[in-house]
């Protein structure tokens, strides 16, 4: 599981020690009140201000050693768990050669990644998140899974995550076909949970199960 001080990541077999939460955003034509399991109370956006000098953009490949630093940082933050490291590089350089199933954002401040990190840009990395979709064939449409979230130490409780989750969301609303967002996080994270319901999202009904092969 992947996880940071706002965490979230890849599933494993811990289903009860994980929370699933979600986010219903409105299709066209809107969903009947009877799909939407989960209600929005989101701040409006309007009140938000970006922190001046943070950009969010999409990851690219030039980003990967930055962003598999980070799925190591936060394995071994979260879960004391040492990364295979050409594992998790491979798998880090296979979202950019697999697009259409997931993507990474990151965010910079003066040019480097607030959230992802490479050897010459590692002093300006501040945060960074993964994107991968799930089918709803209840609701023709795609849920977007947050995962791999990781915010450098030394940049939290500065609303990094905060413009990641909004920016997602606003993509989200953006595309074709998108329903919801969904994550999940551990049990015990509580600091994780406020922030997250701060941000719209509500527990869901399910516990996760996994089965590795």
């Amino acid at each position: 599981m992947s996880g940071g001080v706002l965490t979230c990541g890849r599933m494993g077999v811990r289903f009860s020690f994980h929370y699933a939460l979600s986010l219903i955003l409105p299709l066209s034509p809107s969903p009947t009140p009877s799909l939407l399991r989960a209600r929005t109370h989101t701040r409006p956006d309007a009140h938000y201000a970006m922190p001046d000098d943070l950009t969010i953009r999409r990851a690219t490949v030039d980003d990967a050693e930055t962003l598999a630093r980070f799925n190591e940082a936060m394995a071994e933050e979260t879960e004391d768990k040492p990364l295979d490291p050409d594992t998790v590089r491979a798998g880090v350089r296979a979202v950019f050669e697999k697009p259409e199933q997931a993507f990474y954002l990151v965010a910079e401040r003066d040019e480097s990644i607030v959230g992802s990190h490479s050897e010459s840009t590692s002093s300006r990395v501040l945060g960074a998140l993964m994107i991968t979709t799930e089918w709803s064939d209840w609701r023709n449409a795609d849920f977007w899974w947050i995962q791999s979230v990781y915010v450098r130490p030394e940049a939290r409780r500065a609303g990094v995550y905060t413009v990641l989750h909004r920016e997602v969301r606003r993509r989200a609303r953006d595309a074709d076909g998108v329903c919801g967002l969904r994550l999940y996080v551990e049990r015990d994270n509580a600091a994780a949970q406020a922030a997250y319901n701060e941000l719209g999202m509500t527990e869901s009904p399910y516990r996760m199960y996994e089965e590795m092969l």
